[in-house]
């Protein structure tokens, strides 16, 4: 009797381990669950207001690979205003994340460019059009961010730069 008696508190304990373990596992998808459908599953920052950020960095694309921007400092928290230009004949757009959630935003961007035009960690940006998005850096859960450039063909290797999140900020 008393052995059944703790069988509904073990499958309890067992359910608790294993959502824990799948939420370490988990990765950022732009379909599926209420959180990914909102954007509030991902661990490497949020979207900022432009008109109040910490400091501000220019980020131009350039179709010349050998044109490689260097990578960004920031300290968790952080919020950086991007001052994004498109001097090309292309669309492109412009996408902060972690690797998984950058090589998905690719993808999707290649299949179909309005399909992440509301997207937001990402913004798009028509031939010679110049936008200012800004980026708040909570990177507790994930210290490896990128911002890259895609392109229609969807390659965003060429154009992603690191960034390194150094410690967290005094607010």
């Amino acid at each position: 009797m008393k052995i059944t008696a703790l069988i509904p508190f073990a499958l309890i304990a067992a359910a608790t381990l294993g959502s824990a373990s799948a939420n370490e596992a988990y990765v950022h998808s732009h379909s599926g669950t209420p959180q990914q459908a909102t954007n509030s599953d991902v661990n490497f920052g949020n979207p900022a207001s432009v008109k109040s950020t910490d400091r501000n960095v220019d980020f131009k694309f350039s179709l010349d690979p050998a044109a490689k921007q260097r990578g960004l400092g920031v300290e968790s928290h952080e919020r950086i205003g991007f001052d994004l230009e498109n001097p090309s004949k292309q669309a492109v757009a412009f996408v902060v994340g972690d690797e998984a959630a950058v090589a998905e935003y690719a993808q999707l961007f290649r299949q179909d460019p309005n399909s992440v035009s509301s997207d937001f960690h990402g913004v798009l940006l028509a031939p010679g059009e110049k936008k200012r998005f800004a980026w708040k850096f909570d990177t507790f859960g994930n210290p490896k961010v990128a911002m890259a450039y895609v392109t229609l063909d969807g390659e965003y290797q060429q154009r992603k730069v690191p960034v390194t999140v150094t410690r967290v900020r005094d607010r």
